[in-house]
């Protein structure tokens, strides 16, 4: 369903209200949480329906596991084997 473009404002503490007619055709009823993520200049509002602790967890250590291996590139050879030994990669 299109629902047309409608302008809103952000109060001076950074709030904004879903128009009623979104919120409706989304069902969203009041303490629906949300996912916020930037895209480009986008923002996005994900509702969430049940937060599943397990998956965000997974997905939390997938990006710390990635960054910590993208650090360990940075580092002499000896000391990436150790860490990559110590997290049980290698």
């Amino acid at each position: 369903m299109m629902i047309n473009m409608v302008i809103i404002k952000m109060s001076s503490k950074g709030q904004v209200v879903i128009p009623k007619e979104i919120r409706d055709s989304l069902a969203l009823k009041p303490g629906v949480k949300f996912n916020v993520r930037l895209d480009g200049k986008k923002i996005i509002l994900e509702p969430i329906s049940d937060i599943n602790f397990k998956d965000l967890v997974v997905d939390i250590l997938d990006v710390k596991v990635s960054e910590i291996i993208e650090e360990s590139k940075k580092l002499d050879s000896e000391r990436e084997r150790k860490l990559l030994r110590a997290l049980g990669i290698e």
